[in-house]
């Protein structure tokens, strides 16, 4: 879904064009706003595809706002809306990409025009750029090991780091100053294919953020993405909360996009703010826990240092499992059957053992303890449940190598099982709030983008999560709601339509009497008028 965002100081002239254009276009996400101010605030949060504004504006006149999108998201097509054919304006308008000049007199019709050349077009290059398919690797100026290690050791909280050390490798980071990371996982491919695809990624990543003047640095820590980002002295003045939503947006797209072209799904977890280099290990442990429990999921997610996990991160440190590396990723990437005859194929040898207190198998035992032990820490389980369980068991007094094997793919089933629930119960306790704060506002001028902010979502993810879970997608509940709302006033008032129409949340009554003839069968006239349904 594209996002089009309307701005206009006359009222009339905005709502009459956002009805007109939700008539035309149901694949865009319409935005409105009353001075160009108003659509900078915006637009520090919220990436636009589309933006029509008006020229003659008080306060800021559109070409001023033109300059502002052009040098804050780029690749923004503009098309700008004048009573008068003013030539200067267009020529000064030349020197940008993707500007469009319309006269007043020449009606919504060739604004709607002008819109679907635009989709057109960014469909078009979307198919023809190929993000993830075709980007090159650059070639490294710092030795790969060296770097790697360097900022693992950032990762894991070492604090003998001094700035001569980055330098010495060419990082473009500085210690002393603020640090925003965002933390990927993409999941479905192997090793190889997972380092490739991470690094095409962080190619289209810094396309995008070089625009800024962000300083970025790309970093694979096992199967995990990780990007610093940093202000430049060029940009030293801009709030760090402007560049965090920048960043954010910056990345919102891409885990659809990847999904569209490849297939493949990519998580992502951006934080809300810059952080002290002191916090980066705590937020990146914190932003594994969550991908793992989003493993599978594709969209972007909002980091909150407030949730709940923040009270297990401390538990997590205890000494890895490389050793057991192989088994830990089948069971951390949902492969619940290929974990379980992995596991199998591994511990065969305990069926042949008639008590495991004869014939200790202790690097099986451990083995299974640090993977059952992991299991629950990472995925928020009750650890009595399942630890305490697995320890009597291996203590009875006589056990059997098949028993005790038996019993430790009960336990691993039993966490595949509870993961599973946790993410369906998770699932809809996001719809049943969303849904809530639906049937508290459905009157109010709700979009998917504010939905999606209030919770935390990216926009396509919730739209995606939300239309899988319910079957049906959160335009169209907000929209029967709304028409559930006009039937009522139409039987029980004696409103004009128009007036209807503005209660239940419409702008436009043209595009309320087309979405009501959708969803009930006849117009809202001939509904009041008694006819059949």
């Amino acid at each position: 879904m594209y996002r089009l965002l309307i701005v206009d100081d006359e009222e009339l002239i905005v709502n009459t064009l956002s009805g007109f254009l939700s008539t035309q276009f149901e694949e865009l996400e319409i935005h409105r706003t009353y001075s160009a101010y108003e659509a900078i605030d915006i637009m520090r949060r919220v990436r636009f595809d589309i933006i029509i504004s008006d020229i003659s504006m008080p306060a800021m006149d559109g070409m001023e706002l033109l300059e502002f999108i052009k040098s804050y998201w780029p690749d923004c097509r503009v098309i700008i809306v004048t009573a008068y054919n003013e030539f200067e304006y267009a020529y000064n308008a030349l020197k940008y990409d993707n500007v469009n000049f319309i006269l007043k007199v020449e009606g919504y019709e060739v604004i709607r025009d002008t819109i679907e050349q635009h989709l057109r077009q960014m469909e078009d290059n979307q198919k023809k750029e190929q993000f993830f398919l075709n980007l090159g690797n650059r070639i490294s100026r710092m030795t790969p090991y060296l770097r790697s290690d360097m900022l693992n050791r950032i990762l894991s909280g070492d604090r003998t780091l001094v700035q001569s050390d980055l330098d010495l490798l060419n990082i473009p980071l500085v210690i002393d100053d603020s640090v925003f990371i965002t933390v990927g996982l993409l999941s479905d491919l192997n090793a190889a294919e997972v380092k490739k695809r991470l690094s095409e990624i962080s190619e289209y990543v810094e396309k995008r953020i070089v625009l800024r003047k962000i300083s970025v640095v790309f970093h694979i820590f096992e199967n995990y993405a990780v990007w610093f980002f940093q202000k430049t002295k060029d940009i030293e003045s801009q709030p760090f909360e402007d560049l965090a939503n920048y960043i954010h947006e910056s990345f919102s797209e891409i885990p659809d996009v990847l999904m569209k072209q490849t297939g493949e799904t990519l998580s992502l977890i951006t934080g809300h703010t810059f952080l002290d280099w002191t916090e980066v290990p705590h937020s990146f442990q914190h932003s594994i826990v969550h991908l793992e429990r989003m493993r599978g999921d594709s969209g972007v997610y909002l980091l909150d240092l407030s949730d709940s996990a923040q009270l297990h991160i401390d538990e997590r440190s205890y000494p890895g499992i490389e050793e057991l590396n192989h088994l830990w990723n089948a069971l951390k990437n949902d492969s619940k059957d290929s974990f379980l005859n992995l596991l199998r194929t591994k511990l065969v040898f305990m069926n042949k053992i008639n008590d495991i207190h004869l014939v200790l198998p202790l690097a099986a035992v451990s083995a299974m303890e640090w993977l059952i032990l992991e299991a629950v820490r990472y995925y928020d389980l009750d650890q009595k449940q399942y630890v305490v369980d697995f320890t009597k068991r291996s203590n009875e007094k006589k056990m059997s190598g098949a028993a005790w094997l038996n019993r430790c793919l009960e336990l691993i089933t039993e966490i595949f099982d509870h993961r599973f629930l946790m993410k369906e119960k998770r699932y809809s306790t996001l719809i049943t709030s969303v849904n809530d704060y639906i049937e508290q506002h459905f009157t109010d001028d709700l979009s998917l983008t504010q939905l999606a902010e209030l919770k935390h979502y990216n926009p396509s993810y919730l739209s995606r999560i939300y239309k899988e879970q319910t079957g049906k997608g959160l335009m169209d509940y907000i929209n029967e709601l709304r028409i559930s709302e006009a039937k009522k006033l139409l039987r029980e008032t004696e409103y004009k339509i128009s007036e209807v129409s503005k209660r239940i949340g419409y702008n436009s009554s043209k595009y309320f009497n087309q979405v009501f003839k959708k969803f009930v069968g006849i117009s809202a006239t001939s509904y009041r008028e008694g006819k059949t349904e």
